[in-house]
């Protein structure tokens, strides 16, 4: 034993005495464990990182739990871990000299002081001398299987796998290229790594397996096509009261194409903002239209249009308002899918937050209900708000139980990353990501993640989905965001836009026709979307009074918005 081992039968007894009589409430359970790195460990012997996280739930402030690893080379340790009740979560770094070379497996166990116990295992820590597995990706334009002058290279990224575990992963250069350093001592499956799926039709099998070094010519061939499908995104945190708030747009192919045409991204501001600056600099800026243009947007795994924005908040926005933004997305002539072209963000005029948070489209921050089968888009934001710049920050956020794993999708991330999901507990690893400081450059301070799921099809009314992610930065303690809850429901929605002063829309719930009254003798626009916002259903101007019809609409959740002289309004209609 390596460190209080003085302690161990003393510990061990009182964890006896307690295993018959485990309590219910109190909880361990370990969400991530083992190699904190993902670079290759090519010395030998050397000295390595392993974590351990977890959530503690039910303890007081002044329990700690009592942590065993066995390093998988014969010797172990034992230490007591502090239980950070107030955020219900442990975590605990240790250093381990490995001095010969190989594969081990790492165990991890950890007990609380009622005797509760959860055990992990990392079965993917390598030491050894490190040799190169090399090749290429490339778009198969003529499906030959050969990199031709045809052909586009692909800056993408290829990971070497250890049967599940992802031991190291490179990014291609400019031609394509890509080089694995890898310990030499076992087989390793090497593939293309892709936040989503892409065709790979070479090789077949979509990955080679290597055993001997060096090893090259492992190139990729994938599919690309002649078409494209072009889509985005705007993630924020609201807007600042009398301030300036920072965005992230994102445009990407869904696609993976060929040769797609240049983009023309046109930001459309809420008549209450005003645009300050932005990371890409815009084409143009005229009035409350701010205009981008991206070229070779191949695909989101690949490229993709990335930009932060700054915005003010007119003083005369009063907290709690809804304030919008809208982007379209040209050519829309050729686009597979052109119903994603055109994105809505609207967001709470909000003081002063925390900057590290999770939010949920439907719910914001807090908590709310939504219609059942309603599409879930979480979003976490961090900064780094230390006098220096974080090398790496990792985001882990384990799912609720009553989602659906099998319809996450990734919609946007600030930086490269790999993400891992394990035990429904994805991570999101940013490392070498170079954060800066907010007190030296404010904007490049912030970062983000995205991702789409579902709730299961046959949850009951009323079920919460809560959702909490944790931040660490480089070495530092976990910061646990604040938790947003889903309720789903049938009577979301009904009559909320009565509230609103400038938008009344009757009957709510209805059928085939509806009134609008917008309180001014402005002419609005009135747009009808999908429940997420996103794919617009029905627009046309509109007078204070007039009525419309929604014949056209099936029966389900929309939002609406109205856009006039006043502002953005925004609310929900159901349609019976």
């Amino acid at each position: 034993m390596n460190k209080i081992a003085t302690l161990t039968s003393v510990i061990t007894f009182f964890i006896a005495l307690a295993t018959s009589n485990v309590s219910a409430q109190q909880q361990v359970s370990i969400l991530v464990a083992g190699d904190s790195s993902f670079t290759p460990h090519c010395l030998v012997p050397d000295s390595i990182e392993l974590d351990i996280y977890g959530t503690s739930v039910g303890y007081a402030s002044t329990d700690s739990l009592y942590i065993e690893v066995n390093f998988g080379d014969g010797s172990d340790t034992t230490f007591m871990s502090t239980i950070y009740a107030q955020w219900n979560y442990f975590f605990a770094a240790i250093y381990h000299t490995y001095t010969l070379p190989g594969l081990y497996s790492v165990q991890f166990i950890a007990t609380g002081p009622n005797g509760a116990t959860d055990t992990m295992i990392d079965n993917s820590v390598l030491i050894g001398q490190c040799e190169e597995i090399s090749g290429k990706l490339y778009a198969d334009a003529n499906n030959d299987c050969v990199y031709n002058s045809g052909d586009t290279t692909i800056q993408s990224y290829v990971g070497a796998y250890a049967g599940n575990d992802l031991i190291a992963f490179a990014g291609c250069d400019t031609l394509g290229n890509y080089v694995l350093n890898v310990p030499a001592v076992t087989t390793y499956q090497v593939k293309p790594y892709f936040i989503n799926p892409v065709n790979v039709s070479c090789p077949n099998s979509a990955q080679y397996t290597v055993s001997i070094f060096p090893s090259t010519g492992n190139d990729f061939g994938i599919t690309c096509s002649n078409t494209y499908d072009y889509t985005g995104n705007i993630y924020g945190s609201g807007f600042r009261n009398a301030g300036n708030t920072l965005f992230w747009v994102q445009v990407s192919n869904k696609l993976l194409s060929c040769l797609p045409p240049t983009a023309t991204i046109t930001l459309t501001l809420d008549p209450l903002t005003t645009f300050v600056s932005s990371y890409i600099t815009p084409t143009s800026v005229s009035g409350n239209q701010v205009v981008f243009t991206a070229s070779q947007l191949t695909n989101i795994n690949i490229n993709s249009f990335n930009s932060w924005f700054i915005l003010a908040t007119d003083p005369s926005a009063s907290l709690g308002d809804t304030l919008c933004l809208l982007v379209t997305i040209d050519p829309i002539v050729g686009d597979a899918d052109p119903s994603d072209n055109t994105i809505t963000y609207c967001g709470v005029v909000r003081n002063s937050c925390d900057p590290n948070e999770k939010l949920e489209s439907q719910v914001g921050t807090g908590s709310g209900t939504v219609a059942p089968g309603t599409e879930l888009e979480y979003t976490i934001m961090f900064q780094n708000v230390g006098n220096d710049k974080a090398f790496d920050v990792s985001v882990t956020d384990e799912l609720d139980s009553n989602l659906d794993l099998s319809t996450l999708q990734i919609t946007g991330f600030s930086h490269p990353n790999v993400m891992t999901i394990s035990n429904k507990t994805m991570k999101f690893e940013f490392k070498n990501i170079n954060l800066a400081a907010a007190s030296v450059n404010e904007p490049m301070s912030h970062g983000y993640v995205s991702y789409k799921v579902s709730p299961k099809t046959n949850i009951s009314l009323g079920t919460a989905i809560n959702n909490t992610a944790k931040i660490i930065f480089d070495f530092n303690q976990p910061i646990v965001t604040n938790t947003v809850t889903d309720i789903v429901d049938v009577t979301v929605g009904l009559n909320q836009l009565s509230e609103n002063a400038y938008l009344n829309i009757y009957p709510n719930p209805a059928n085939d026709l509806i009134a609008i009254t917008t309180h001014t003798t402005d002419v609005s626009m009135l747009i009808i979307s999908d429940v997420t916002g996103r794919k617009t259903i029905q627009s046309q101007e509109v007078n204070d009074g007039q009525t419309i019809s929604v014949k056209n609409l099936q029966p389900g959740m929309y939002l609406t918005k109205i856009i006039n002289s006043k502002g953005s309004f925004t609310g929900k209609l159901m349609i019976k």
